[in-house]
């Protein structure tokens, strides 16, 4: 864990993993939980995801539904039942009605469209888990963090 995280996590920060096997999707999103004072970590495979979640607690995914070892639904499915006390934003870049009510049966939080608005990430995350410890100390500073969309 690095000094910034291990900070976060000290503070009482929500972690969140990023699921998405498009790294420039990864940075953007990381960089941006980050600023907001989330403990963020990033993987691009289903495989690899469960791994973390086995290994460690993450308060939120945000779940790409299309990776390289598993398409669709299966996925929300395959966190869901291992780790129900997590929750789960779908973040697609092909979405349809049967996925978007698929992910409503499975208890997903959200169902985000690509290309992401990162303010709206922030938001639905801070709607989900709570605020960072970053976040809540440069709002008290009157800062305002922008938002945007990845490059």
């Amino acid at each position: 864990m690095n000094a910034q995280a291990d900070r976060c996590a000290q503070s009482g920060s929500k972690s969140v993993l990023v699921v998405d096997d498009d790294e420039s999707m990864q940075r953007a999103l990381l960089r941006e939980l980050r600023k907001f004072g989330y403990v963020a970590e990033a993987c691009g495979t289903l495989g690899e995801a469960l791994g973390r979640l086995a290994s460690k607690h993450f308060d939120l995914v945000l779940l790409d539904l299309m990776l390289p070892d598993v398409k669709g639904d299966e996925g929300i499915e395959r966190i869901r039942s291992g780790y129900f006390d997590t929750k789960v934003v779908v973040i697609t870049g092909n979405p349809n009605f049967d996925t978007a009510f698929a992910s409503g049966q499975l208890g997903v939080t959200k169902y985000l469209t690509k290309p992401l608005d990162l303010s709206e990430v922030i938001s639905v995350v801070r709607q989900a888990v709570g605020m960072g410890a970053a976040h809540e100390a440069i709002d008290s500073a009157g800062n305002d963090n922008g938002g945007g969309r990845p490059e």
